[in-house]
């Protein structure tokens, strides 16, 4: 890697320097949005129940959203605890 580098010309590497120094958004653009869109569309026209093959989608821990078989599921929603069982008093 050095050697190709080292190969390069000294222009090419100053817009390689400063090619990334635009500054990350949370917004995506009207074409990145479209192409995110796209998948959903076909799934709709293929899909019109909407039951996705049995997925169901969960937020896994650090917030991204995730759509998972009913077999896997229980890796992210474990369910509600099982609570002992008391005995009940009767009032007279």
């Amino acid at each position: 890697m050095k050697a190709i580098i080292e190969a390069l010309p000294d222009a090419l590497l100053e817009d390689l320097a400063t090619a990334n120094t635009v500054p990350p958004t949370s917004q995506i653009t009207a074409a990145e949005g479209e192409a995110l869109r796209a998948p959903r569309v076909i799934i709709f026209e293929h899909d019109r129940t909407r039951r996705f093959g049995g997925l169901r989608r969960i937020q896994d821990p650090s917030g991204d959203f995730l759509w998972v078989c009913p077999h896997h599921r229980v890796e992210y929603d474990p369910g509600l605890p099982t609570l002992p069982e008391t005995q009940q008093s009767t009032v007279s």
